[in-house]
């Protein structure tokens, strides 16, 4: 299905795959990861929204891992201030979804 979505989108859209920490194994994770690069999708969003912690900088290591550079890696979820994004962008990272980003940026 990533591939179709991918195909169909062309160069006309990003295509981001979302990955639920909370309700992927790490086999899976691992498995959804390397479908979504192998599709050609442009980015992984990294959620924790089913995990009762949030997004860190473990988790975006471990997919920086798997997928390497060239794929993009969003962290989304439990990062509320400026350490804790700092801390995903170091993991690997390159964009960060946060409801206080305002917040955040302002106390940097």
């Amino acid at each position: 299905e990533i591939d179709a979505v991918v195909q169909a989108a062309g160069k006309r859209a990003l295509i981001k795959v979302v990955v639920d920490l909370g309700a992927l194994t790490e086999e899976e994770r691992i498995k959804v990861a390397l479908l979504a690069k192998m599709a050609g999708a442009d980015f992984l969003k990294i959620a924790a929204t089913t995990r009762p912690t949030g997004v860190n900088a473990q988790d975006m290591n471990f997919f920086r891992q798997v997928v390497g550079a060239e794929m993009g890696l969003k962290a989304d979820g439990g990062i509320k201030d400026y350490s804790s994004a700092k801390a995903v962008i170091a993991g690997g990272g390159t964009t960060i979804g946060a409801s206080g980003s305002i917040k955040i940026v302002k106390n940097a």
